[in-house]
């Protein structure tokens, strides 16, 4: 078991990630779980909290002295409960481990899915009935208001830096 405390700032928003997993130890050098994730963000006049699920794995390199350095690596769906929306979540961090504790750096991967639907309408010229007896003018024209709809998917990616503080149990 381990636990992960991150810590993010970016754009004046600060932000609390606590995950808890449950997973597999393989000769103290990898470690897989899987967990519940909360989350806290503040900053802009705003606040935001979010909840979800996650994966991870880490590699510690396996040396012969008490401090050694680790790679992790998470995998995860997150719902924020501000915007009701969710979407996955990633991240990679680096540090090391002394004992059970582990300090860090780590990014956090976020992605915002966005649909903007716009509608409008111009107007098309069908025909153009010409008067022969006064030559260059029209007498009348043809034509309809065309109106159309369009729709533009986006996928934000959303880069959070953190100090990572990690305990394994």
């Amino acid at each position: 078991m381990s636990s992960d405390l991150k810590l993010g700032y970016k754009d004046k928003v600060f932000s609390t990630t606590l995950g808890y997993d449950i997973g597999y130890k393989f000769k103290d050098m990898l470690y897989f779980g899987v967990g519940p994730v909360v989350g806290v963000s503040t900053g802009n006049d705003v606040t935001a909290f979010s909840a979800g699920g996650y994966g991870k794995v880490r590699f510690t390199i396996p040396l012969r002295a008490e401090i050694k350095p680790f790679v992790q690596g998470n995998c995860g769906y997150v719902y924020n409960f501000k915007s009701e929306k969710g979407g996955m979540s990633y991240g990679a961090g680096a540090g090391v481990k002394f004992k059970n504790v582990l300090v860090g750096v780590y990014c956090d991967i976020a992605t915002n899915k966005t649909t903007i639907t716009s509608t409008g309408s111009y107007w098309k010229e069908t025909s153009t009935r010409r008067d022969f007896s006064n030559p260059g003018k029209n007498s009348g024209s043809n034509g309809k208001y065309i109106t159309y709809t369009t729709t533009d998917k986006k996928t934000e990616w959303i880069v959070t830096p953190n100090f990572l503080i990690g305990i394994e149990f």
